[in-house]
């Protein structure tokens, strides 16, 4: 089902905010990894918005069913403040949004590495904020990614290591 809600363009003509563009991108890259009942009461759903604030808040209550449906498993590792773990796909696109990074345009990817067990994904939560993503290895869990903020200069590998237990 491909509908004018789920095209980028489309959306920001609309003159949705950037946050409902990236939720509903989000939502539209999960929609296609779910069985096609659910892609339509979705799709239906948000076609019957009266305006674009109407659009978001389903788009936000879509995600946050779709992560009762699609739990993450417990983080791989304990982990020390300020890193926490993003503990569902709804929290992963909001704090990838948060974040200005890859998170909210990637969700279904990040999402289906970490409920396979591949990879998990933390939020720096200190003075800076930043994400941080860890993969298994052959070797075991090792930091894959560290992304600071908007563009800003992530925190310190080596305290982000020592806050994993790395």
């Amino acid at each position: 089902v491909r509908t004018a809600w789920k095209e980028g363009p489309v959306l920001e003509e609309a003159s949705l905010s950037a946050e409902a563009v990236d939720l509903l991108s989000a939502l539209g890259e999960v929609m296609a990894t779910q069985e096609p009942k659910w892609v339509q009461r979705i799709d239906q759903s948000l076609q019957s918005a009266t305006c674009p604030i109407a659009v978001l808040r389903l788009a936000m209550k879509w995600l946050g069913r779709l992560s009762e449906m699609l739990p993450f498993p417990t983080p791989p590792l304990l982990v020390q403040n300020p890193l926490q773990p993003i503990q569902s796909l709804y929290e992963l696109v909001i704090k990838g949004r948060a974040t200005g990074n890859c998170l909210a345009r990637q969700a279904a990817s990040h999402a289906a590495d970490i409920t396979g067990g591949r990879c998990y994904i933390f939020a720096w939560e200190g003075e800076s904020r930043a994400t941080a993503s860890i993969r298994l290895t052959k070797q075991g869990w090792r930091l894959d990614e560290l992304q600071g903020a908007d563009g800003e200069t992530p925190p310190p590998r080596a305290a982000v290591l020592k806050a994993l237990g790395l």
